[in-house]
């Protein structure tokens, strides 16, 4: 029978059992691993870059893993403080469109959102390349548009969705555009978290994470809750210029965005 010492052996690529079940995505291993031995959910790999196993599971889009390994390891293992386990785990997330968790990971540490990871990404960056996950960038028929806007308030989202199990059973296209909205709140969410840590930060800071490319992608990608938030957090950025000189005014203008123009006129 293995012990669970044994469990903590790292193979030549300096990976542990975990991790490699991460990998695949086994989670019903991962569960009978984590019951034997808890301490492997803290185990980074053996590598340059030390990634704890929910990292490595978000890494590779294994979505169930993630929501396991998100539950049982101890949240200070992903603090800035502790090293850059968090943000590459939010960063993953966010790619991976997993917002409900990356939406619980920066609420609890907020400055993540606006941390770069090794690469030099930001959690703003990856987001202004997401039109889908916010219902700008989303196309509805006229029936899923009604659908969409029953129930309007994010509060009854949920309780829509009981009411109304056994039609989502039947229609499954139903369940579906409720997801859609479900992501499209959370979105907007972690906007509103980092753009509120963002309030901190000096302009030597926000040239430093790019904030003038990272708004002209928003506008290219027609993302108008974007522009929408950071105006309500940050409205004197309205007025900032690139290095072209160009205000989100005037690129709102050249891209034709007409939304988000009037957003601002």
């Amino acid at each position: 029978m293995t012990e669970p010492s044994d469990l903590e052996l790292i193979n030549e690529y300096g990976a542990t059992a975990l991790s490699l079940a991460a990998v695949c995505g086994a989670t019903k291993l991962a569960k009978m691993m984590v019951m034997k031995n808890t301490n492997l959910v803290t185990m980074s790999n053996d590598h340059e870059d030390g990634q704890l196993p929910v990292v490595v599971a978000a890494f590779y889009g294994q979505n169930n893993m993630v929501r396991y390994l998100y539950k049982v390891t101890p949240k200070y293992e992903l603090s800035p403080e502790k090293g850059e386990n968090g943000v590459k785990l939010l960063n993953c997330l966010i790619t991976d469109e997993i917002y409900d968790v990356a939406l619980l990971l920066l609420k609890q540490y907020p400055k993540l959102g606006v941390t770069p990871d090794r690469s030099g990404n930001y959690a703003l960056k990856i987001l202004a390349h997401k039109p889908s996950a916010f219902l700008s960038g989303s196309k509805f028929a006229f029936w899923e548009k009604w659908i969409y806007d029953c129930c309007e308030h994010k509060l009854y989202i949920s309780q829509f969705i009981y009411t109304y199990s056994s039609y989502l059973k039947l229609v499954p296209e139903i369940k579906s555009i409720h997801h859609k909205k479900l992501v499209h709140h959370e979105a907007v969410e972690l906007l509103r978290c980092i753009f509120q840590e963002m309030r901190m930060l000096t302009n030597k800071d926000l040239e430093r994470m790019d904030i003038d490319t990272i708004i002209y992608d928003a506008i290219k990608h027609r993302i108008f809750e974007f522009i929408r938030e950071i105006l309500k957090y940050k409205p004197d950025i309205v007025w900032k210029k690139d290095k072209k000189g160009r205000t989100i005014f005037a690129h709102a203008i050249v891209l034709r965005q007409e939304k988000i123009f009037s957003l601002i006129y």
